[in-house]
C-alpha cells in the first residue's frame, strides 16, 4: 500500500481519535436521544457516557433551550430548514452539577445503517468569554480603582448635555508625581485607590465619579440629580471635598498628605462634551496657577486654551492651504525575526517658527474643527506616494490612520481610489487603522465601506485596542485582519502578573479570531523578547525604530 493511499479506520481507531480531541463530540438520533458521548465531553459536562446514552440531549441544556429542543428537531424533520447544520454558534450548556456554561457548537448530520445521526462538536469557551468580558469592562473602567473611566464619563456627558445642565469638576492631586518618586509606584497606586474611595464616599448623590489617566479624577452631576439647587450649594460641597482630601491618609502605619486642585464648569443644555471637558480643565489650570489646593469656576476670560486652539486652527489652515509644514513620517513594524514588514504613517507639523507641534495637541483640535478631513486627504496622498515609491517586488504594507469623520464622509471609497490612482499606487499595500470608537454608531455604513475597500485589497487594523468600545461580536462581523494593542497595555504587562495575564488574554483572543497582533510602544530589549515569546506577531516602538521622514525611511528600506 502506498504511504499516501487513504486508510480504512476501525471503529476503535476512530473512537481513540475522537476521545483525544480537544473538543467534545456528542451524537444523537432523530429523536434527540444521545447515542455517543466522547471522553472530552465527559470531562466538559461531568457525566460518564453510560449516564447520558439513551437519554434526551435536552438534559445537557438549561431552560428554555431544553424545553424547545424537541420541537425544533421535529420542525427540522418536517421542513428541512437548516438553521444550524454546518454553522457554528455560541449557546449555553448545563453540567451535571447544574452549572451553566457557554459552548461553541457545530452540528453536522450523516446517514447510517441505523438511521440519521446528528453529530455535535462542542468546545467550552468559558475562558474566552471571561477574557472578552474583562476586556470590555476595562474599556469603560479604570483598572486601578474600578471607577468609571474617561470613556464612561464622555458617554454620560453626551447623554445628559442635549437636554439638561451638568456640573462638571476636574480634580487633580497636587504634586502627586513626588509620591511616586519618593515612595515608589506601589505606594502611589495605593494612595490613588484610597483617594478614590474617599471621593466616592463624599461625592454628591447622583453624581458620576470617574478616574482618568495619572492622578486626574472627574465628578459630573446632571441637573436631574440636584433638583434645582443653586450654584452656591455646589461650591459649599466642593469646599467640603477640599477639606476631606486634606485629611492624612494612613498606609502601613505612615501618614501621607495630599491636596487637590479643582476646576468647575457649569454646562448649559446643548453644549458639547469637548467644550465642557476643556472648560473644566481650563478652570483646573487656573486653580494650579493660583497656588493649588483650591477650586476655580470657569469664566469666559479664561481663554488660554481657546486662544491656543485658535492659533493652532489658523496655523493648520495655512499649512493646508500653502502645503507647507506638514510632513509624513514612518515608523517601522517588525516581525518575530525583528525584520521590517512595513510601517505606520504618522503626521507631523512644523509651525511657522519651524518647531514641531505634538500630534496630541493639533490632532484633537483638527478633529474638533473639522479640519481632520483635509489633513486626512493630504496624508492619504502622501502614503500613496510612499507606496508608489516602493520596489515592484516589495511586500511592505503601509498603515494609514483614518479618523471616524474621514471614514464616514460620503464617497470615501471613491476618494481613496482616486487618490491612489493619481499616484499610481496599489491599494493592496495599504492598511487602514481605525479606532474602536468608530464602531459606536452607523455600523451598517462602517461595515459597507470596509467591505468595499477590502474587495479592493485594503486591510484593516483596530488601533489602540482595549482603550475604547470593544464589542467583540460586532468586530467578528467586520473584515479586520489586525489588532494593535495599546502601548499602555504593553507597558503594564511588565508591572505585575495580573497585567501580564491581561496582555496574554488579548493575544489569545486575537489568535482565536485569526487576527494578527501588533504590540505598540516597545522600548527595551527585554520587552521585545518577552512580547515575541508571548506569541505577538508584530512589534512597533522606539526600540526598533523611531519615526523618521518618509524619504529617509524609503532610502533605508529600498536597499
Amino acid at each position: 500500500m502506498s504511504e499516501h493511499q487513504p486508510q480504512d479506520f476501525s471503529a476503535s481507531q476512530l473512537n481513540a481519535i475522537i476521545n483525544n480531541l480537544l473538543d467534545g463530540v456528542i451524537t444523537i438520533d432523530q429523536k434527540g436521544i444521545i447515542c455517543g458521548f466522547s471522553k472530552p465531553a465527559e470531562r466538559m459536562f461531568g457525566y460518564q457516557e453510560h449516564e447520558v446514552v439513551g437519554h434526551n440531549i435536552s438534559m445537557l441544556m438549561p431552560q428554555p433551550y431544553a424545553r424547545e429542543h424537541d420541537a425544533y428537531l421535529d420542525s427540522y424533520h418536517q421542513t428541512g430548514a437548516k438553521k444550524i447544520i454546518g454553522i457554528g454558534r455560541e449557546v449555553e450548556a448545563m453540567r451535571k452539577d447544574g452549572s451553566v456554561f457557554p459552548i461553541d457548537l457545530a452540528v453536522t448530520q450523516t446517514e447510517t445503517e441505523m438511521g440519521r445521526r446528528y453529530i455535535g462538536t462542542v468546545r467550552d469557551i468559558s475562558l474566552q468569554r471571561e477574557n472578552a468580558e474583562r476586556i470590555e469592562y476595562l474599556s469603560f473602567h479604570d483598572r486601578l480603582t474600578g471607577l468609571a473611566n474617561r470613556n464612561s464619563l464622555t458617554q454620560a456627558l453626551e447623554q445628559w448635555l442635549p437636554k439638561q445642565r451638568v456640573t462638571l469638576l476636574a480634580l487633580n492631586l497636587d504634586f502627586f508625581s513626588r509620591i511616586n518618586v519618593v515612595f515608589g509606584h506601589g505606594i502611589g497606586d495605593s494612595l490613588l485607590q484610597e483617594a478614590a474611595k474617599r471621593l466616592d464616599r463624599h461625592r454628591l448623590a447622583g453624581s458620576l465619579l470617574a478616574k482618568d489617566l495619572g492622578d486626574r479624577f472627574w465628578l459630573a452631576l446632571p441637573e436631574e440629580a440636584y433638583d434645582g439647587k443653586p450654584r452656591a450649594y455646589f461650591l459649599s460641597q466642593i469646599e467640603k471635598l477640599l477639606s476631606v482630601l486634606r485629611q492624612p491618609f494612613m498606609l502601613e502605619s505612615q501618614e501621607y498628605y495630599l491636596t487637590v486642585s479643582i476646576g468647575v464648569f457649569f454646562a448649559e443644555p446643548g453644549q458639547n462634551s469637548f467644550d465642557v471637558l476643556n472648560g473644566a480643565e481650563t478652570a483646573l489650570q487656573q486653580s494650579k496657577e493660583w497656588g493649588r489646593d483650591q477650586y476655580s469656576v470657569y469664566q469666559p476670560r479664561m481663554t488660554s486654551s481657546i486662544l491656543r486652539d485658535y492659533r493652532l486652527e489658523v496655523g493648520l489652515r495655512e499649512a493646508i492651504k500653502a502645503g507647507k509644514g506638514l510632513e509624513c513620517w514612518l515608523q517601522s513594524k517588525v516581525n518575530a525575526d525583528y525584520r521590517t514588514t512595513g510601517a505606520e504613517a504618522l503626521m507631523r507639523w512644523r509651525d511657522e517658527q519651524g518647531q514641531m507641534v505634538s500630534p496630541e495637541v493639533f490632532i484633537p483640535v483638527a478633529e474638533h474643527l473639522g479640519l481632520i478631513i483635509e489633513l486626512g486627504d493630504w496624508m492619504a496622498a502622501e502614503v500613496a506616494k510612499t507606496i508608489a515609491s516602493l520596489p515592484a517586488d516589495s511586500t511592505y504594507r503601509i498603515a494609514l490612520n483614518v479618523s471616524p469623520k474621514q471614514f464616514l464622509q460620503p464617497h470615501f471609497v471613491l476618494k481613496m481610489q482616486r487618490i491612489f490612482a493619481e499616484q499610481g499606487a496599489s491599494l493592496n499595500a495599504l492598511i487602514i487603522e481605525i479606532t474602536e470608537n468608530l464602531l459606536l454608531s452607523r455600523i451598517e455604513q462602517v461595515q459597507s465601506v470596509m467591505n468595499e475597500l477590502a474587495l479592493l485589497g485594503v486591510r484593516f487594523s483596530i488601533d489602540d485596542f482595549g482603550t475604547g468600545y470593544s464589542n467583540l461580536s460586532r468586530l467578528q462581523q467586520l473584515p479586520v485582519s489586525e489588532l494593535k494593542i495599546d502601548r499602555q497595555f504593553v507597558q503594564d504587562a511588565f508591572r505585575n502578573e495580573r497585567e501580564a495575564a491581561l496582555f496574554q488574554a488579548m493575544l489569545q483572543m486575537a489568535k482565536s479570531m485569526q487576527l494578527t497582533t501588533v504590540a505598540e510602544g516597545v522600548e527595551t530589549n527585554q520587552q521585545a523578547n518577552h512580547i515575541r515569546d508571548s506569541g505577538c506577531d508584530l512589534q512597533q516602538g522606539y526600540y526598533f525604530s523611531r519615526p523618521m521622514p518618509a524619504d529617509q525611511w524609503l532610502a533605508e528600506h529600498k536597499k
